[in-house]
């Protein structure tokens, strides 16, 4: 058994009675919905004219 399970079998975190689900939390990294279709417009259309995805996704990072 590892630690970490013994761990949590002796001492168990408490029920949420409403847990949040994970797509739905909120993460200051996470990129928001308007930047993240700006973003795959900008990979999509590098890669119709031929650029691989990483070099349209650092070219468009660089743009700002």
């Amino acid at each position: 058994m590892s630690r970490s399970t013994w761990h949590y079998r002796r001492k168990p975190r408490p029920r949420v009675s409403n847990p949040v689900p994970q797509k739905d939390r909120a993460y200051p990294a996470r990129i928001c919905a308007g930047d993240r279709v700006v973003i795959q417009d900008k990979i999509i259309t590098g890669w119709q004219a031929g650029t691989s995805v990483d070099h349209s996704f650092a070219a468009a990072w660089d743009d700002g």
